[in-house]
């Protein structure tokens, strides 16, 4: 008799652990279903030839789509063509320490999207904030809205980007910019 009640408990203790995994699996589903329905936030879209013109240049010339162009490859006279000094040197330098290395110096992703998905669409660039000399740019990544903040600053040849400003990580001190990253990566590279 003990046996049949153990057998049974055993069952009764199984099922409803399935249930509950179901249940929470269900719930999990239907939160990332919401996720991808959300709407992007509202954006003034940006118009040709302005500050953001840069920044829109920057997505012609390296779209997410094509994996075998990445912002890594281009030349420092290129990317000063859509950064200023200090981000065209700091990814020049990502690009030489792979090549030294033979390893992945930067941070695996593409810095463009904060995303290593590849699944990017409805891709929005909005006006500039001129009180921050910031332009954001919206996108779905695997569906879900996200956006990364572009930092300009005027130079002699124009607009230039300062900066990509990303959602910030709890507990990541350098997630939140890719100056920031790329100079903490190659800090830590160094120490190797």
């Amino acid at each position: 008799m003990r046996r049949i009640l153990s057998k049974i408990y055993l069952l009764t203790g199984v099922a409803l652990a399935g249930c509950l995994l179901a249940s929470s699996g269900a719930a999990e589903a239907a939160q990332q279903d919401s996720a991808v329905k959300q709407p992007l936030p509202a954006c003034h879209e940006a118009k040709a030839g302005g500050p953001e013109q840069v920044v829109r240049a920057l997505y012609r010339a390296y779209p997410a789509r094509d994996e075998k162009k990445i912002l890594l490859d281009g030349s420092k006279q290129v990317l000063l063509g859509y950064f200023d000094e200090k981000p065209a040197s700091l990814l020049v330098q990502i690009k030489e320490c792979e090549k030294k290395t033979g390893d992945d110096c930067g941070p695996g992703y593409n810095l463009m999207y904060d995303s290593n998905t590849g699944e990017i669409s409805d891709l929005r660039i909005c006006a500039m904030d001129g009180g921050r000399n910031t332009v954001m740019v919206q996108f779905r990544d695997a569906g879900r809205p996200k956006f990364v903040e572009y930092k300009l600053t005027h130079t002699g040849g124009g607009w230039r980007i300062a900066d990509i400003l990303y959602a910030k990580t709890p507990g990541d001190p350098y997630s939140d910019s890719m100056v920031k990253l790329l100079t903490y990566l190659l800090s830590s590279e160094d120490s190797r």
